[in-house]
């Protein structure tokens, strides 16, 4: 009995999760079709951006600075929230406004209700400003974004 065959299909099976991963990381393709599309990693890399400003937007010192430690964590974190909407949006075939309308609904929910009762969240009415400006621009540079990708120049 040839055991060759099974040895192999088993060794594929156990590593297909970190072939997976390697493609999905790495754009490759995978089974003949790219595991995440250019679309979706581009927003991934928004996610990440707002993240980081997120983060970053305590040790900015610069110009406006009181501005940005008020409200660049809701312009960020709203930023971010519409491209993770966006992602959900485009596997569900709705457009990017319905991703704008989900990201700002679950953005002002989480202001409405001051942190939806599991975080601490000081309310100030220009936070809701904020969340849209973020959600505006997020949408802005969604589409700009595609249509760079797509080789047309934006406007």
């Amino acid at each position: 009995m040839d055991l060759e065959p099974t040895v192999r299909a088993t060794e594929m099976r156990r590593s297909a999760p970190f072939r997976q991963l390697a493609h999905l990381l790495h754009g490759a393709p995978a089974d003949g079709a790219p595991m995440i599309e250019g679309k979706t990693r581009r927003r991934v890399a928004f996610v990440l951006l707002g993240v980081a400003a997120f983060v970053l937007k305590r040790s900015y010192g610069g110009p406006l600075a009181e501005v940005v430690h008020d409200w660049g964590g809701n312009f960020a974190v709203s930023f971010a929230v519409y491209f993770l909407s966006a992602i959900a949006a485009g596997r569900l075939g709705t457009g990017k406004l319905a991703a704008a309308a989900a990201a700002l609904l679950a953005v002002d929910a989480f202001e409405l209700t001051s942190g939806f009762g599991l975080m601490a969240n000081v309310y100030d009415p220009v936070d809701l400003l904020a969340n849209a400006v973020g959600i505006g621009v997020a949408l802005l540079v969604d589409q700009v974004a595609w249509r760079l990708a797509a080789g047309r120049a934006p406007g």
